[in-house]
């Protein structure tokens, strides 16, 4: 997750600091009041993508249970010869 939020706040940050600087010339330092919000935003994203990641696992999961509980054999993953 925080390697998510990172990513995502640096690169928006040094993307809009390469556009400023190519269309309008401002040679502005990129500054602490412009990394916070999107370092902020991207915990936010990275929450959410794990989250997503997480509930895609349980499910999985869960299928897998409940296909081994109907024909009491192991689910496919445990189960190298099948």
């Amino acid at each position: 997750m925080f390697r998510t939020a990172l990513t995502y706040s640096l690169t928006i940050v040094g993307a809009t600091h390469a556009y400023e600087s190519f269309f309008y010339g401002a040679q502005d330092p990129v500054s602490l009041i412009r990394l916070i919000p999107q370092l902020f935003v991207g915990v936010v994203a990275g929450t959410l993508g794990w989250s997503t990641m997480e509930d895609k696992y349980h499910a999985a999961l869960n299928e897998a249970l409940a296909q081994a509980s109907v024909g009491s054999k192991r689910p496919p993953h445990n189960n190298p010869g099948a």
